[in-house]
């Protein structure tokens, strides 16, 4: 009985804390794409007991501006993703829609460390991004701008877990560089004759 009543508490505070919006918010960083915020840990007291409870803002959310056409920049997001490993699972023209809605990777992501990308807890090996399983959602989003520019949304999701024992994914945060470098590498592949 007691678990039923501390699952609304702990629901109401989760919901409370949340500092960003869901895949479907319009949350995220600046053009300049700065810094996310860091996931906060909750402790709750409850008649069974404390919870510690991990708070992961919508920080995997972000929003470029890119100084050509839609069309543009929609022509060259296959060889961006593609340049940094990134499988074109989702193709959507329609809704200008490009990434992958899903794929494992293990330690690399290309040819750079996942730790460089995210943050999923350490162990006294090391980074956990570099030595679990990770599965990432990749998926960038165009809107018209103003004045011949192209809104570029980006929105991140990694989950990642242990490869030698029997463990749920745990949600990681993003430490702000893999949507940079995309919209570098799109902004690069723009500017080629």
């Amino acid at each position: 009985m007691r678990s039923l009543l501390v699952c609304p508490l702990v629901l109401t505070l989760l919901a409370c804390a949340s500092t960003g919006r869901g895949p479907n918010g319009t949350a995220g960083r600046g053009s300049a794409g700065s810094a996310a915020p860091a996931p906060s840990t909750m402790r709750v007291s409850t008649p069974g007991g404390n919870l510690n409870i991990r708070v992961r803002p919508d920080e995997m959310r972000s929003s470029f501006i890119v100084a050509a056409s839609i069309d543009r920049v929609w022509r060259a997001l296959p060889a961006a993703f593609d340049s940094l490993g990134i499988p074109s699972g989702v193709v959507d023209a329609a809704a200008r829609q490009f990434g992958s809605a899903g794929f494992r990777v293990r330690r690399r992501l290309g040819t750079v460390p996942l730790s460089r990308y995210f943050d999923c807890g350490q162990t006294q090996i090391g980074d956990n991004a570099d030595e679990y399983d990770v599965q990432l959602q990749v998926i960038a989003t165009l809107k018209t701008g103003t004045a011949g520019t192209t809104n570029v949304e980006m929105f991140l999701d990694a989950l990642a877990r242990p490869v030698a024992f029997s463990q749920g994914y745990q949600a990681c945060s993003t430490r702000g560089t893999l949507d940079v470098r995309l919209v570098e590498r799109i902004r690069a592949e723009i500017t080629r004759p």
